[in-house]
């Protein structure tokens, strides 16, 4: 008896549950807190480095639980950097770009290579109702939108609202370090603000929420997005643009980074003065 022959016939392609993986597969879609952060960061620096750093909300203060310096152009890992802990840890930025060298790491002033941006940082006022004392910043970021050096950016940080006067040129810590920390020592004492001035400082990274700590709870603190309110790509500053209506401060010998006499000064003038500036509209 012959053999029987037996022919291969192909099984019809049968669809997959899952579609077609290998053809339809999409990269994943970027978070509206992920998208915001990139298209802040692209604002402040499109071409150069970027550093970020997460605190952990349950604690008033203590080292980062996560912290990352990204190479130029990385935006896949800023997104995932975010997407990993936004919600869940407070998100920072280094205002000034990391150095070449710089860490994995929350970075110090040595880390810096270039200065991109002075700013300032202002919270609402102690022994005030929280509502209250942000509806007088609000006011204040108003005068300042039309006064004699608009801050490039303005951020609801979820507290209070912190202003970037961004520079047109990257300028080099070795010759502008003083002067960056001057003019920011100064416009903090004319804002009220905190002692924001050293290079190295981390804002708030705006589109994610702003987690209060427990002793900002007890002030009265709530969860808050940290968004852009005023973004003005254009606006950009030379050093004499901004010294010439704010004159820069030195610091005094027995000030400390984080209680600068000048600006500890500023403050109690502001709380006082509901932030009257000659210069801010």
């Amino acid at each position: 008896m012959d053999p029987v022959n037996i022919q291969h016939v192909p099984t019809p392609a049968q669809p997959s549950v899952f579609g077609d993986v290998v053809g339809k597969a999409r990269p994943p879609a970027i978070s509206p807190a992920a998208t915001e952060a990139i298209q802040f960061l692209k604002m402040i620096d499109a071409t150069g480095r970027h550093n970020l750093v997460a605190f952990d909300p349950t604690v008033d203060s203590g080292p980062p639980i996560a912290a990352r310096t990204f190479a130029a152009g990385d935006w896949s890992g800023i997104a995932e950097f975010v997407d990993r802990h936004s919600g869940t840890a407070n998100l920072y930025l280094t205002a000034n770009e990391p150095g070449a060298t710089a860490p994995q790491g929350k970075l110090r002033k040595e880390h810096i290579g270039r200065i991109r941006a002075v700013y300032a940082d202002v919270d609402p006022a102690d022994g005030v109702e929280v509502e209250r004392a942000r509806d007088t910043l609000a006011a204040q970021a108003e005068r300042l939108k039309a006064g004699a050096i608009p801050p490039t950016v303005i951020v609801d940080s979820g507290g209070g609202f912190q202003y970037l006067w961004l520079l047109k040129e990257k300028l080099d810590p070795a010759q502008f370090l003083s002067w960056a920390e001057g003019q920011g020592r100064a416009l903090a004492h004319e804002l009220g603000g905190d002692a924001v001035q050293n290079i190295d400082r981390l804002l708030r990274l705006p589109g994610s929420p702003n987690l209060p700590t427990p002793g900002k709870i007890a002030k009265g603190r709530v969860k808050r997005l940290a968004r852009v309110i005023l973004a003005e790509p254009g606006r950009r500053y030379k050093p004499t643009d901004l010294s010439s209506v704010v004159a820069p401060l030195a610091k005094p010998a027995n000030a400390t980074e984080e209680t600068d006499a000048h600006i500890v000064d500023g403050v109690k003038l502001f709380r006082g003065n509901e932030g009257a500036m000659s210069w801010g509209g």
